[in-house]
């Protein structure tokens, strides 16, 4: 590690540290960013429009995409523009836990001592941070049918159930993990202060 790579993480350090200081005792809510939320509801419609148009023009061939198609950006269109006209906080951290609500899979309250571990995985560009609850087989059992098997997949993929994009949330993933860290989750064995 030359001295740049150490001054980065002598820096980062010292913001977490800043960052839990400033947090102690309050309730952070990550508010959604409107215009990726507009692009997406934009986008979604464009998509059941286009489907629409593409199986009056090409005919019943089309018809097993429409049936998938349309459904999924449908309801993808109706739950952004409802999220648009009625925003709600992505997620919530306070002393009590996590509030997740940033996508159809959100999680709902996580209490801190229902969380096993925290981290960051990619899956191509995209980044997200990834929830392990401390008794999954519990956690799932909670969820709605379809978004157990949901959930299921996502842990196939990307190693926990619950999943919170980078892409829809204002703060970086580290700096919302350090703001879970201020608030009551414990850190990882290989980062917590000797007694």
């Amino acid at each position: 590690m030359d001295k740049r790579d150490q001054w980065r993480m002598d820096k980062r350090d010292q913001w977490r540290m800043d960052k839990r200081d400033q947090w102690r005792g309050e309730k952070i809510s990550l508010d959604p960013r409107r215009r990726r939320f507009a692009t997406r509801a934009l986008g979604a419609l464009t998509f059941v429009i286009l489907t629409v148009v593409l199986v009056i023009v090409a005919g019943p061939l089309l018809l097993p995409l429409a049936a998938v198609a349309v459904p999924f950006f449908g309801l993808l269109f109706l739950w952004t523009l409802s999220r648009l006209l009625r925003p709600r906080p992505l997620l919530t951290i306070d002393a009590q836990g996590i509030r997740d609500s940033s996508s159809l899979l959100a999680a709902g309250v996580l209490r801190w001592d229902e969380i096993a571990r925290v981290s960051v995985t990619g899956l191509g560009r995209h980044r997200f941070l990834c929830i392990l609850p401390a008794d999954p087989a519990a956690f799932l059992q909670r969820q709605a049918p379809l978004t157990r098997r949901l959930m299921r997949a996502n842990s196939a993929l990307l190693g926990a159930p619950v999943t919170i994009a980078q892409a829809a949330l204002p703060l970086s993933l580290d700096e919302v993990i350090a703001a879970m860290h201020a608030f009551g989750l414990p850190l990882p064995d290989d980062e917590a202060s000797p007694d």
